[in-house]
């Protein structure tokens, strides 16, 4: 997905997947506000709550914990669902747009 349409889709979304270990997720992301191309995430990580940020570089969907940070190519391989790469790699589950 390009920069504009990482923006029209995944800002002011919520989002549920697994994480690599099976772990259950949602996040919500805060919504797109014209210019600024980051915002904030309200996560529920396998029941614990927390915090962390959004933003785009490029052409990539990044996120930033605190802890550490990623940033992936993503694709979107049906309505509500998005494959994401990580080094080029699919990364083992898809997120779901609900």
């Amino acid at each position: 997905m390009t920069q504009e349409e990482l923006l029209q889709t995944i800002p002011g979304s919520v989002i549920s997947a697994k994480s690599d270990n099976g772990t259950p997720w949602t996040q919500t992301y805060s919504a797109y506000k014209g210019g600024k191309k980051k915002g904030t995430i309200s996560v529920n990580f396998g029941g614990l709550a927390m915090k962390s940020k959004w933003f785009v570089k490029d052409n990539q969907w990044c996120e930033n914990w605190g802890s550490g940070q990623a940033c992936w190519d993503i694709e979107r391989v049906g309505t509500k669902s998005l494959q994401l790469y990580e080094n080029g790699e699919p990364k083992k589950n898809l997120w779901n747009l609900n």
